[in-house]
């Protein structure tokens, strides 16, 4: 951070929030049960698209990755392309909506370049895309896991937004546990701003195994669960390149499955773009792959390691040809 920088942030007064933030919660009310004939004869729309056909409006969602992967690039542009209204990776965009992007690790000034290289057309409009950035906040950044801390981070959002960015996980949750009892509150929260009409994507870390780290629990909970996974024969030069997997899918099938390979570019003014196509299905080979490991004595969790897959892949394979 730049003297400036400092300067600026230290001069920030902490945001004096309406009194209904800092209430308790009320008591909770009876459940009511409902007879079927009149839930099916209720006007509840069909959930409208915001980006593709996986991210929907009230959609809770989570790209996960390993370090250095390139989350934040996508997260970043995934954020940009609704707020500007621009279709990504083929990924029909029903923008432009208001959305806010959660930063818990990034300096103002790599954040600021990455902002400064993306093209004219995936600029939003002003008012449209808010960052929260560590740097320019009078204290540290709040607690997600914590129930009353939330309410400081309520406060950044608008009423009116459409889409929230948690960039990432572990940044916002203090507690350096990644198990379900600190994944509870998280998810409460989660699902009062989904109530509201809002959408959220969750940017979290891939453990050793490839899957997303921690908990299991929070996968019951979303809709959608993107993976980042380094594609074969990828090299270190190439930057941020990577294939986009759907893990979890609560109601996509066929093409709208079909993980893709994206590249991130530069042009000779500095300017970021991506190149993208759809993966070819290795579904095949990998399975003749995974049978010819087994037959060497090779235990799951090596072959794993060997196709570069996590595990569970191996053994619901493994499983399906009842070796």
């Amino acid at each position: 951070m730049t003297h400036t920088q400092k300067s600026n942030s230290q001069n920030l007064v902490k945001p004096k929030l309406p009194a209904h933030y800092f209430k308790k919660h009320s008591t909770p009310k009876p459940l009511e049960a409902m007879d079927l004939r009149e839930f099916v004869r209720m006007p509840i729309p069909t959930p409208a698209p915001l980006l593709g056909n996986w991210l929907n409006v009230q959609g809770l969602c989570m790209i996960h990755g390993a370090r250095g992967e390139g989350k934040t690039f996508l997260a970043f542009w995934i954020a940009c392309a609704v707020a500007a209204g621009q279709d990504l990776f083929g990924w029909k965009c029903a923008g432009p909506k208001k959305v806010v992007y959660l930063d818990g690790e990034m300096s103002s000034g790599m954040l600021q370049a990455r902002t400064r290289a993306i093209p004219k057309r995936m600029r939003p409009a002003h008012g449209m895309l808010k960052m929260v950035t560590p740097d320019f906040q009078p204290g540290v950044l709040p607690d997600l896991s914590n129930r009353e801390e939330q309410e400081l981070i309520n406060a950044a959002i608008d009423p009116d937004t459409d889409l929230i960015v948690v960039d990432n996980l572990s940044s916002w949750s203090k507690s350096g546990r990644e198990d379900s009892e600190t994944w509870a509150p998280i998810a409460e929260w989660a699902l009062r701003h989904r109530a509201a009409g809002r959408s959220i994507i969750f940017i979290h870390h891939s453990g050793k195994a490839g899957t997303q780290r921690g908990t299991s629990r929070r996968e019951d909970l979303l809709d959608v669960v993107l993976a980042l996974k380094k594609p074969p024969q990828s090299t270190p030069s190439e930057g941020a390149c990577f294939e986009i997997r759907f893990e979890k899918n609560r109601h996509l099938v066929g093409e709208d499955i079909a993980p893709i390979k994206v590249r991130l570019t530069k042009d000779e003014d500095g300017k970021h773009d991506w190149v993208w196509e759809v993966v070819q299905d290795r579904s095949d080979e990998r399975l003749v792959r995974m049978i010819k490991l087994k037959g060497q004595g090779l235990s799951q969790s090596q072959i794993a390691k060997k196709l570069g897959v996590d595990r569970a892949t191996v053994c619901r394979a493994l499983k399906k040809q009842q070796l």
